[in-house]
C-alpha cells in the first residue's frame, strides 16, 4: 500500500516537482520506503510506498507508464482471477503477476470509466491519460483508502493525507464551521465531501472524479449499497457452505504476504477472522498475532479478555492483552508524535500508538479488524413487510414457504409488524447541548444538523441502510489515524460478501447463526455458541467517573474554540457527568468529550505540531 499525491497545473504550465516532493514527505510517516515523483507537462505524480509483502523495491515501482497513461495508486485489487479473464476478453495483456496498479491501467484501456464496474478491493488512484487529457481519481466503494484533494481555477491537487495539502499555497487556515458542527454532534463529518479545512476536499466512497484542465471537474457516484438479491438454496448447510467459501475469500485476499495482526475480541466477527486468518497463514509459513483490548480491570463483569485467550489457545495464537483503564483519556493529548489530521474523538489515541508499536514489533504491517460484522450479519426489518405492503403476493408466498420450511416457524419474519403497522415508539437521543456558543449554531443551523444526524441515526434499520451511513468511511480509517506504518483491512467490508449476505434469509442471519456454523469445529464451543453481549457499563464513562480524564482540565479562558464551545457550560456538563449524573449512553459520552478533543486538535494546530 501507498501514499499518493499529485498537482495538475490548468493553465498548462510545466508542474513544479518540489510540491510534489514537499506533499509526500508530509506522509513518510505512513509510508516510510521510499518514494518517487514523474512529470508529465502539467502533471506531476508523487508515491510514497509501504511494504507489506516482503517484495524487492524493484517489483513495486509505484508509477506506471507506457508513455500516454500514468498512474499513482493507492490499492489492493480483490478478485484478480476474474479480472484477469475480463481483461483478456477485452484483449488487455495482463498476467497473475500484473502489480494492482497495472491492473487498473489495463481496466482503463479496456473499458475507460466503466471500469469501476469490473474493480473491486481498498483503492484510491489517480490516472493520467495523456491523450484526452483527463486526470481521473477514483475511491473504494466504501472509502476504505482516503483521498483528498483542493480545485481551484488555477491548479489541482490531490493526496491520502489532508495534512499533505496543507503545504500548497490554495489551501487556506480557515476551518470550515460545518464540519466542526458535525464533530461536535457525531464525531465526524456528516457530508463526505467536506473536511475540516474550507479549502480542502474529500472524493467520497464509490466516486469518481474526472478533471480536465480546460473544464470544471466531474464528480459521480459508480456505485451503490445494492438491494438485496434473495439467494434460496436447498439447505441450511448449502447456505453455511457458500457463506464459508465467500468470507474466507473475503480474509485471504487481505493476508499480506507475510506476517499479519488481527484484533481480537470475544465475540464472533474477528475470532472468526483469526481462524480462517491463521490456517491460511500458517500454509503460507506467515506468522499472525492476536492484539485484544481488556476492559476487565476497569469493569471486572466483562469476559471478552476471557473468551479472546480461549480463543488464542484454542488456534495457537500469540496473543498480547492490554488493560484499556491503565491509560488516562487523552494522554499525551500534545504530543507532536499523536498529532491528527482532522480532529478524532477518539479519547485512547496514547493507547493506539502503543497498540501500533506492538504491532510493529511483530513485524506485521497489517493489522485485519472485525469492523462491519453486526452491519452486514443483520437481519432485514423491511424485506418481507415490503413485499406484502407492495403487493407482490407470489415472492412473498415462496419466502413465507422457504423460511417455513427451514425454521418450522413464521417467527423472525417480521409479518406482524408490517400486518399491524409500526407503532410511534418514542426514539432516544440525548438533549441538545447548552454549551454550544449560539453564534455559532446560528451560522451552520445547528439545530438541523442535530435533528438531521440523529434522524440518520434511527434509520438504521436494516444492513443496506448501516452501510451507506456517511460515518462508514471515516470510522473504517480509525486504525490508521496516527502517521504510522499500519495498514487497517476489513473482511466483512468485501463487496463479495457484502452482496451475498445481503441476499441472504433473516433465519441465516439472526443470532450471526451462518457464521457460527461456519466456524463448528473451528472455534470453542463456548465462543461459538456465546450469545452477544453488551457492556451494561460504557467504559469510557467508567474512566471519567473514576477520574481518568487525564491532564486535559484547563480554565475555560484559557481553552481554544471559545467561538464554537461555551466553555464554562462545557465545564459545568463535563463535571456533571464526572460525578454520574445523567445517561450512560456512549452518545452522552461522546457529546461530552468531542470539545476536549476538538480543542485538544486546535492546540496542536496552533503550535505547528501537526506533520
Amino acid at each position: 500500500m501507498s501514499c499518493i499525491a499529485g498537482v495538475l497545473r490548468r493553465d498548462g504550465a510545466p508542474a513544479d516537482p518540489r510540491r510534489v516532493e514537499a506533499m509526500l514527505a508530509c506522509m513518510h510517516g505512513r509510508a516510510p520506503d521510499g518514494d518517487e515523483v514523474v512529470c508529465d507537462g502539467p502533471l506531476a505524480l508523487g508515491q510514497a510506498w509501504l511494504r507489506i509483502d516482503g517484495a524487492p523495491r524493484s517489483a513495486a515501482h509505484p508509477i506506471r507508464s507506457d508513455g500516454t497513461l500514468w498512474i499513482t495508486a493507492d490499492a489492493r485489487i480483490d478478485g484478480r482471477a476474474e479480472l484477469l479473464d475480463a481483461l483478456r476478453a477485452a484483449g488487455r495483456p495482463a498476467d497473475a503477476d500484473t502489480p494492482h496498479a497495472g491492473l487498473i491501467a489495463q481496466a482503463w484501456r479496456a473499458w475507460g470509466p466503466r471500469m469501476l464496474e469490473h474493480l473491486i478491493g481498498d483503492f484510491a488512484f489517480a490516472l493520467w491519460d495523456a491523450h484526452s487529457r483527463t486526470l481521473v481519481c477514483a475511491r473504494d466503494h466504501f472509502g476504505v483508502r482516503p483521498l483528498h484533494y483542493v480545485d481551484t481555477p488555477e491548479l489541482f491537487a490531490f493526496a491520502s493525507d489532508l495534512d499533505a495539502l496543507r503545504v500548497l499555497p490554495q489551501v487556506s487556515d480557515t476551518l470550515d464551521e460545518a464540519s466542526i458542527a458535525d464533530f461536535l454532534i457525531f464525531g465526524t463529518c456528516l457530508d463526505p465531501g467536506r473536511t475540516i479545512w474550507r479549502d480542502a476536499r474529500c472524493l467520497p466512497p464509490a466516486h469518481l472524479l474526472q478533471v480536465d484542465a480546460a473544464k470544471p471537474a466531474t464528480l459521480g457516484r459508480y456505485w451503490d449499497v445494492p438491494e438485496p438479491e434473495p439467494i434460496r438454496l436447498r439447505s441450511q448447510g448449502e447456505y453455511v457452505e457458500a457463506f464459508t467459501q465467500v468470507f474466507t475469500q473475503a480474509v485471504t485476499d487481505r493476508l499480506p504476504d507475510g506476517p499479519v495482526a488481527t484484533h481480537l475480541s470475544g465475540g464472533m466477527d474477528s475470532t472468526a477472522i483469526a481462524a480462517v486468518a491463521i490456517a491460511h497463514a500458517r500454509r503460507a509459513g506467515h506468522r499472525v498475532t492476536a492484539h485484544h483490548v481488556s476492559c476487565h480491570e476497569l469493569l471486572p463483569e466483562d469476559e471478552e479478555r476471557h473468551y479472546a485467550e480461549m480463543v488464542a489457545s484454542h488456534l495457537g495464537l500469540p496473543l498480547r492483552c492490554d488493560e484499556l483503564g491503565r491509560h488516562p483519556l487523552f494522554a499525551r493529548s500534545h504530543d507532536p508524535s499523536l498529532a491528527t489530521s482532522m480532529p478524532f474523538a477518539y479519547p485512547h489515541l496514547a493507547h493506539h500508538d502503543d497498540l501500533i508499536h506492538q504491532i510493529a514489533a511483530s513485524g506485521a504491517r497489517v493489522l485485519l479488524t472485525g469492523q462491519g460484522g453486526d452491519a452486514v450479519l443483520t437481519p432485514s426489518a423491511t424485506y418481507y413487510g415490503d413485499l406484502l405492503r407492495s403487493g407482490r403476493w407470489t415472492a412473498l408466498a415462496r419466502e413465507i414457504a422457504h423460511h417455513v420450511r427451514h425454521t418450522g416457524s413464521l417467527a423472525g419474519m417480521g409479518l406482524r409488524s408490517a400486518l399491524l403497522g409500526r407503532q410511534a415508539e418514542p426514539v432516544w437521543r440525548p438533549a441538545l447541548p447548552d454549551w454550544i456558543d449560539p453564534a455559532f449554531a446560528r451560522r451552520v443551523d445547528f439545530q438541523a444538523r442535530w435533528d438531521h444526524a440523529w434522524k440518520s441515526y434511527h434509520g438504521n434499520i436494516d444492513a443496506q441502510h448501516q452501510l451507506r451511513q456517511t460515518w462508514v468511511s471515516s470510522s473504517l480509517q480509525s486504525a490508521e489515524v496516527l502517521k504510522r506504518p499500519l495498514v487497517a483491512r476489513h473482511p466483512f467490508f468485501d463487496v463479495r460478501l457484502v452482496r451475498f449476505l445481503l441476499g441472504l434469509p433473516n433465519f441465516m442471519l439472526v443470532g450471526k447463526h451462518v457464521l457460527r456454523e461456519s466456524m463448528r469445529g473451528r472455534l470453542p464451543e463456548p465462543v461459538r455458541t456465546r450469545p452477544k453481549i453488551s457492556l451494561v457499563v460504557d467504559p469510557v464513562r467508567s474512566m471519567v467517573t473514576d477520574g481518568k480524564l487525564g491532564h486535559v482540565a484547563r480554565p475555560a479562558t484559557e481553552s481554544r474554540g471559545r467561538e464554537y464551545v461555551l466553555w464554562d457550560r462545557h465545564t459545568d456538563a463535563l463535571r456533571q457527568f464526572s460525578e454520574g449524573r445523567g445517561s450512560d449512553s456512549t452518545w452522552n459520552n461522546l457529546l461530552i468529550l468531542a470539545p476536549i478533543a476538538l480543542k485538544n486538535w486546535l492546540d496542536q494546530q496552533q503550535k505547528g505540531l501537526a506533520t
